[in-house]
């Protein structure tokens, strides 16, 4: 079953780079059927043929050439996104309607800067949040970009706002992670796209369901049970890497690894204290 859905997989991939073929080459007749009247000074009179006072001729040739030229540009740019793979239309003004046939998932690998060979890197970031210990706030974990872009602002705290952290990784023993060298330092993160529509995190597990892919797993994290901000939990890579940006105990956002504690959790099958994996799987 697992072969033959790769080789419809295989042919959908086929099936959809023809269709792009076949799109660029009318993209491009095109392109060559607006060149012309630009170019071919003997079929388009220019401003410097036209009768002298004659302003009418001059801005039906401007205004010829203009459009022109706006049309290339967005034959350019559709042949662009072809290239790279981004639905027609993706750039578009904020509010404009979009005819965009959409596939895939998205998700977040907490802990690396670069998504698994399956997936398509959106962007990579650093993770952050509300302080450990503030009550308000958000209670998620984000993926912040390395390059954000500002619009209004004031410089300066301004009184009644919410707050962003950087993020730590805190792990004070060798478990889960083979060794406590990560404890306070800057956590990493990117944002993955998938072509899978399906996008499952499963705790206490490290391999997926019957017809699931894994992306990949490790071992669930949250902020510290004691502390006043609570966190959601997310599934940190069984490899976590740091940002590059600083190593020193600032605090901000944590990450503390999540272990079973047993009454109303059934054990067995879990176990006291024992810290708990997790899996990111596709469909």
């Amino acid at each position: 079953m697992a072969a033959e859905r790769d080789l419809e997989e295989v042919a959908t991939f086929k099936m959809r780079a023809e269709e792009d073929r076949r799109e660029t080459l009318v993209l491009m007749e095109k392109i060559a059927m607006l060149e012309a009247p630009i170019h071919d000074t003997g079929s388009v009179q220019s401003p410097e043929a036209a009768v002298p006072g004659d302003d009418t001729a001059t801005d039906s040739v401007n205004k010829r050439q203009k459009r022109s030229l706006s049309n290339l540009d967005d034959i350019l740019t559709k042949i662009s996104e072809l290239r790279n793979g981004l639905p027609t239309g993706s750039q578009g003004a904020p509010g404009e309607k979009r005819h965009v046939a959409t596939t895939g998932g998205l998700y977040i690998r907490w802990g690396r800067n670069r998504c698994p060979a399956s997936a398509t890197t959106v962007y990579s970031g650093v993770a952050g949040g509300t302080w450990y210990a503030q009550t308000g706030g958000g209670t998620n974990y984000l993926c912040l970009p390395k390059n954000p872009q500002w619009g209004k602002y004031q410089d300066g705290f301004q009184g009644g706002t919410a707050w962003m952290y950087g993020a730590e990784y805190q792990i004070e023993a060798d478990v889960p992670f083979g060794d406590r060298s990560m404890n306070d330092q800057n956590v990493v993160c990117s944002v993955c796209h998938t072509d899978h529509n399906s996008v499952l995190m499963i705790p206490a597990r490290k391999t997926c369901p019957a017809g699931w892919y894994p992306e990949y797993d490790g071992y669930l994290m949250a902020n510290y049970r004691y502390h006043a901000g609570s966190k959601e939990f997310v599934c940190m890579d069984k490899q976590p890497q740091a940002a590059h940006s600083g190593h020193t105990n600032q605090n901000g956002a944590l990450f503390y690894p999540t272990e079973a504690y047993c009454g109303s959790l059934p054990c067995p099958p879990y176990v006291q204290g024992r810290e708990l994996t997790c899996v990111v799987c596709v469909k």
